[in-house]
């Protein structure tokens, strides 16, 4: 991996597939589990959707993947990206995997570097997975042949979880964490923060840590109590 790379894939474990609720989002979720695995003919995949739908997820999770079967993985937020030197060394991976390209400067340079990128990395049979805000037809790109390369594999959306689902995967994960969570403290949940699945989840973690340094059952006050130092910071 580039050494200046300044994020890599999620290395807990928590964003894999396994703990992805597709939902609506079965489709894509099956396609980038063959991707990930090299098991899919195309080399490029790109999924996009509002924030909150599981996009970095599910990169995280292609990353983990990929990385038990002894691929050689990149993982970058186009949103940090500085310059085009940040892709350089990336085409000798077997998967790329890039996220917020929608964020992705809008300068030559970096267009061309990571025009670059792909031209290496097909070259080479690697393959590339893009996730954005926003369809392929709306970034923000200048560079004419970028814009084609960028249209070279599927593209996916990715669509937001109803309630209904939103409550199953909390009661999913978790059943698959060893906690005792309560109806009343999973609509409490959904009451009182967005109902996206990214900010119930992040909610779930800080609860299950809550847990453990009080040795508390996670209970409504319990969750009040998490929820207050937000409030006040709002």
């Amino acid at each position: 991996m580039h050494p200046q790379l300044p994020l890599s894939f999620e290395a807990e474990g928590a964003k894999t597939f396994s703990a992805f609720y597709a939902g609506p989002n079965f489709l894509p979720l099956q396609i980038l589990q063959d991707f990930a695995e090299g098991q899919h003919a195309d080399l490029q995949q790109y999924i996009w959707g509002e924030s909150g739908v599981g996009k970095t997820h599910l990169l995280n999770a292609c990353c983990h993947a990929a990385a038990a079967k002894g691929f050689r993985i990149a993982y970058i937020p186009a949103s940090v990206v500085s310059s085009a030197e940040m892709f350089e060394g990336l085409g000798e991976s077997d998967l790329v995997c890039i996220d917020d390209l929608d964020q992705l400067p809008a300068v030559q340079e970096i267009e061309l570097g990571l025009f670059s990128l792909f031209n290496t990395l097909h070259a080479r049979g690697g393959r590339m997975l893009l996730a954005s805000a926003c369809a392929l037809q709306a970034l923000p790109v200048k560079l004419p042949d970028l814009r084609t390369r960028l249209g070279w594999g599927a593209s996916y959306r990715l669509h937001r979880l109803e309630a209904a689902d939103v409550r199953a995967a909390l009661k999913a994960q978790a059943s698959t964490a060893g906690l005792l969570l309560d109806d009343n403290v999973i609509e409490y949940m959904m009451t009182h923060l967005p109902r996206d699945i990214d900010t119930q989840t992040d909610m779930l973690k800080q609860l299950d840590r809550a847990s453990m340094q009080t040795k508390r059952r996670i209970t409504i006050p319990l969750l009040r109590e998490v929820l207050t130092p937000q409030s006040e910071q709002i």
